[in-house]
């Protein structure tokens, strides 16, 4: 059917044209966005293995921090039970102290009660 006024008729030139035109701004945007990607997955690699690297050294620390944290832990326990272990030492002292004061004194006692009775 021919070309109406309504229609425009299109060059077969003109179409290719135009088809090449819009095929250049997509192949630029495409190397651009590509561009930009190959940035982005580079300053990923700064810190090696997509940043695995970074969480490994990460973890070393958290273990090493982990480690003196128990080590310190079990220094204060252990200092705890040596300053219970002396606690009771004392306390057995005292006792024995007490006792040793006070028994030499029940012969006295018996004598001041049978001396009062008499």
């Amino acid at each position: 059917m021919g070309s109406t006024a309504t229609e425009p008729h299109l060059s077969s030139a003109f179409v290719w044209m135009e088809t090449n035109r819009r095929l250049d701004s997509a192949i630029a945007e495409s190397k651009a966005a590509l561009l930009l990607l190959t940035a982005r997955l580079e300053r990923l690699d700064e810190h090696g293995s997509r940043g695995v690297d970074l969480l490994r050294v990460e973890v070393k620390n958290l273990r090493e921090d982990m480690t003196t944290h128990e080590k310190t832990h079990e220094e204060a326990a252990e200092q705890a039970r040596e300053a219970a272990k002396e606690q009771r030492i004392a306390r057995r002292w005292l006792i024995g102290v007490v006792v040793a004061l006070i028994v030499p004194m029940y012969p006295l006692l018996g004598w001041l009660v049978t001396r009062g009775q008499s």
